[in-house]
């Protein structure tokens, strides 16, 4: 962002964003030049150490205070707030984390067990070959002959 303005500067967290509510956009520039780098920081440290979703999460964060200013109390400490919010966000993140961690288990469990069946089925497949082999062996040559039409050749 730009330089923070100097009427700025020496204004507190909590004007800010109460300024940020009346649609002031530099008191917002002041704010998020104050806490953007912490912010990332933090959101790296937390998730993962993943730069792409700690960018994300820092701009979602500042996103969420311009959009709704007015959820913040201005008896509270902002810097508290802003840090709760954050804090939250990576809260729901774990959350989905742990049931794309799931789906993905149960998707590598269900393709593992069908890869087994398929493996079983075709090991039953070639041991009923076998044991058919054997018994046409046994067969003399007008019942075989006869089996054969009927059954592989399906006449």
């Amino acid at each position: 962002m730009a330089k923070s303005n100097s009427k700025y500067q020496s204004t507190p967290d909590e004007q800010l964003m109460l300024l940020v509510a009346s649609k002031d956009s530099k008191a917002f520039e002041e704010l998020y030049d104050r806490y953007n780098r912490q912010m990332y920081t933090y959101f790296h440290r937390m998730l993962w150490k993943d730069k792409e979703k700690a960018h994300d999460f820092t701009q979602e964060l500042f996103t969420k205070l311009i959009h709704k200013p007015e959820l913040f109390n201005a008896e509270r400490n902002f810097k508290t707030w802003l840090y709760s919010i954050a804090h939250n966000m990576c809260k729901n993140e774990y959350a989905k984390h742990e049931v794309r961690q799931h789906a993905h288990s149960e998707i590598k469990y269900t393709q593992e067990q069908s890869h087994d069946g398929q493996t079983s089925r075709q090991m039953d497949k070639n041991a009923f070959y076998t044991e058919l082999e054997v018994a046409l062996a046994e067969l003399d040559e007008v019942k075989r002959t006869t089996f054969e039409l009927r059954f592989k050749q399906e006449m």
